[in-house]
């Protein structure tokens, strides 16, 4: 296969330490749904006219050989995962967003993490 870069998928870790997507689900859906179309409950993916891969024009993943499945199957994404720091409240164990949003604190944290890498 080729080897293109694909970019990374962005997940935030939620108050009850959950990992939520953020950016790439559709990334990650098409690859869910050209390994294992019925994981999704979706139709077969099939490859039209690879430019790169012409050999492969036509073929789903399960037509591929063993060494091009194994080969996807191990391919490394990144995978960037923000914490968010919630501000405990007087007398409340868990944690509150105070008066920010969901959405401010997610500007802030992307912008945040953006600017120190």
């Amino acid at each position: 296969m080729i080897n293109l870069p694909v970019p990374g998928l962005i997940l935030i870790k939620n108050p009850n330490q959950i990992l939520e997507l953020i950016d790439g689900m559709q990334r990650l859906c098409t690859v869910i749904q050209f390994i294992d179309p019925k994981a999704l409950d979706t139709s077969l993916l099939i490859l039209e006219k690879p430019k790169l891969t012409p050999e492969l024009n036509g073929k789903s993943f399960q037509d591929l050989p063993l060494s091009l499945k194994i080969e996807f199957k191990r391919r490394a994404v990144e995978a960037m995962i923000l914490s968010v720091n919630y501000k405990k409240t007087a007398g409340n164990k868990s944690p509150s967003i105070a008066t920010d949003t969901m959405q401010d604190i997610l500007t802030k944290t992307i912008i945040e993490h953006l600017s120190y890498t």
